[in-house]
């Protein structure tokens, strides 16, 4: 209904408007003529007075024209003019009449509709000057038969398009509507379906089904996050509780408490490191976390980054390389999250790269880790790169999520949170961790952060 008036209204007026200008300039161009005539007759009046009215009226009405001319004298009598005696007049005001203007034809008398004017002259004399306007009045009643054909039409037209639109609208709906009804009982990889017209509709939906995806995704993700998390909390809880345990039913030395002591000690710190490892990825990844950011040099950053690694590196025997840039790179980042996440990927290198090939390798039987800084066109990349056993390239993406592990026994010490922080930090500084693989073996982890002004 809100379709059909808003389609209704202006034609309306439109077709009001021109109903009305077509009449009124009819109307007018009658009155126009009539004036016209009665100011020339008038003149001719004041120049020869009734006598030479009598004559030029007498001329006019032998023409045949749409014209109309009477002349009555003070009693009413017809002096002149295309009536024997006066019709009647029907009074409009202001001097105009309507009267029925009789004509005579090969097949009779014809009666038509006729508009004029009673001009009062001196000494009683009156004059009717009038105009036939049956053509007129003919032509007014086919404009309005079209328009009200028009109106009938158009009160169709829009009644059809409103009720096309408001069932096409419903139907896109009400296959929202159903697809959200699913997705509450339980379907979660319910879509809703595109038109592929690119709408708004279509653009309402392919939003949805984005939401829908990254739901589904924090679904899964959470599950298999709990599940992780049941994992790696299950199996140092039951390492302490054994421990205590036997030794609790051994008879041991005040040297043996310590030492059981202290491995719980230890163990409890890596839960711990955990927990926190795990909250800093959930308050970085919440959106409400406020970094202390500031204008730093990059390649400064980097290199005491690389001097704190080289000693752990070359006590596990790795080849340490750096390349970083010598020209300083300043940009505004969080200069504790950018070297911890430097930190993270070397101690993930540390940690897997001696079970790679190149440290078996007769020809190179030393691990290598190398550290790199670089400025492109668009982006600052800091690289951390290995030649160890690397990860494989489906599960590039997967590795970054939280506490995903390859080890699926996750017997490895680790709580797979490292990586996710390092992706975590470099999303709070606009870029991305990117996963690579290091040819002919090994992994390239960079973080890409975009130039800013």
């Amino acid at each position: 209904m809100l379709y059909f008036a808003l389609f209704c209204l202006p034609t309306f007026a439109i077709i009001i408007y021109f109903y009305w200008n077509t009449t009124n300039t009819i109307e007018r161009h009658i009155i126009d003529t009539i004036q016209t005539e009665i100011d020339t007759l008038s003149e001719q009046y004041k120049v020869g007075g009734i006598p030479l009215l009598i004559r030029v009226l007498s001329i006019k009405v032998t023409y045949p024209h749409l014209n109309i001319y009477l002349l009555l004298d003070p009693n009413g009598k017809v002096l002149a003019g295309h009536y024997d005696a006066k019709p009647d007049l029907i009074d409009r005001g202001n001097g105009w009449y309507d009267f029925q203007h009789r004509q005579e034809t090969d097949e009779g008398e014809l009666f038509q509709q006729a508009r004029g004017r009673l001009v009062e002259l001196n000494e009683g004399f009156t004059l009717l000057v009038g105009h036939n306007v049956e053509d007129f009045i003919e032509l007014e009643k086919q404009v309005t038969r079209a328009i009200n054909y028009d109106l009938l039409i158009i009160l169709v037209l829009a009644l059809s398009g409103g009720l096309i639109m408001t069932h096409n609208f419903r139907t896109r709906i009400e296959t929202i509507t159903q697809t959200s009804n699913e997705i509450m009982t339980g379907n979660f990889s319910r879509r809703v379906p595109l038109k592929g017209n690119d709408d708004e509709i279509d653009q309402l939906a392919g939003n949805l089904n984005t939401m829908l995806d990254r739901i589904e995704y924090l679904m899964m993700t959470m599950r298999e996050v709990t599940n992780n998390i049941a994992h790696d909390l299950r199996q140092p809880i039951n390492r302490m509780r054994n421990r205590l345990e036997i030794t609790l039913l051994q008879d041991v030395t005040n040297e043996d408490y310590k030492e059981v002591l202290h491995r719980t000690i230890e163990e409890a710190d890596n839960l711990s490191a955990t927990f926190d490892a795990f909250l800093s990825v959930a308050y970085l990844d919440s959106g409400k976390a406020t970094v202390e950011m500031e204008i730093l040099n990059l390649s400064q950053l980097v290199e005491d980054a690389a001097e704190f690694i080289e000693p752990i590196a070359e006590e596990k025997s790795f080849a340490f390389l750096t390349e970083i840039d010598d020209s300083m790179i300043m940009y505004k980042a969080s200069r504790r999250l950018l070297s911890q996440a430097i930190i993270n990927l070397a101690d993930n290198a540390l940690k897997y790269a001696h079970h790679g090939k190149a440290a078996k390798d007769a020809q190179d039987k030393q691990a290598e880790l190398k550290i790199a800084l670089k400025q492109t066109e668009n982006a600052i990349i800091i690289t951390v790169a290995d030649k160890g056993r690397g990860i494989p390239e489906d599960q590039l993406e997967r590795v970054m999520e939280r506490f995903v592990r390859l080890d699926t026994s996750r017997s490895a010490q680790g709580s797979g949170l490292g990586l996710s922080l390092v992706a975590a930090t470099a999303r709070i500084h606009e870029g991305r961790l990117r996963l690579l693989t290091n040819k002919p073996q090994g992994l390239i982890a960079e973080i890409v952060l975009p130039l800013r002004a």
